[in-house]
């Protein structure tokens, strides 16, 4: 389940098990200690730790069940209306800045994806909202935040790239081309 979750999500939900079931997260032996310092005897560890495997959270599945309603369709929307924007902005671009922009969308675009997911693993861990339009909004506004930043990072790494290529030697020959692998190195 956590796999379709996202990236940002995984983390943080197995930074929470980290917290909560000690180093490891759910390993058998961080399961089998929590039981025993609840008072379960070591023989019946193994009937415990499948009798809680087995019994479903009613409100976990139902936060669940209603949250991925909302998030299967506002998910949906937001690509969308995010691809339009992303083509129109790309379409209108004076030739001269089209570069520079391709940089800030796939940032955005890069931000969006893992701001979305954390905001979202972040509500869940924290318990702030569990569903609904709640989940959507949290969402939302974190792919948001994240965008703002991808969108920030990738202007810096365009700015990053054109000083590398004014200051190489392709440029002080009077080439406008340069490596993108000598580039890469430079940032070492």
């Amino acid at each position: 389940m956590r796999a379709k979750q996202g990236g940002g999500s995984q983390i943080l939900l197995e930074l929470r098990d980290n917290v909560e079931y000690g180093l490891g997260g759910r390993t058998y032996e961080n399961l089998a200690n929590r039981k025993i310092k609840n008072g379960v005897s070591a023989e019946k560890i193994p009937d415990a730790l499948l009798k809680s495997a087995t019994k479903p959270n009613p409100g976990i599945s139902k936060a669940a069940i209603e949250g991925g309603k909302f998030l299967k369709h506002g998910g949906k929307v937001v690509v969308v209306v995010s691809i339009s924007v992303t083509a129109y902005t790309l379409l209108t671009a004076p030739e001269d800045q089209l570069e520079k922009i391709i940089y800030e969308e796939l940032g955005g675009v890069a931000g969006g994806a893992l701001g979305g997911g954390v905001a979202v693993g972040l509500c869940l861990v924290f318990g702030i909202v569990t569903s609904g339009w709640g989940l959507l909004a949290c969402g939302v506004g974190g792919g948001g935040i994240g965008g703002y930043a991808g969108s920030n990072a990738g202007n810096q790494i365009y700015l990053l790239k054109e000083e590398y290529v004014r200051n190489s030697d392709v440029a002080k020959q009077g080439f406008e081309v340069y490596d993108p692998s000598k580039f890469i190195g430079s940032l070492k």
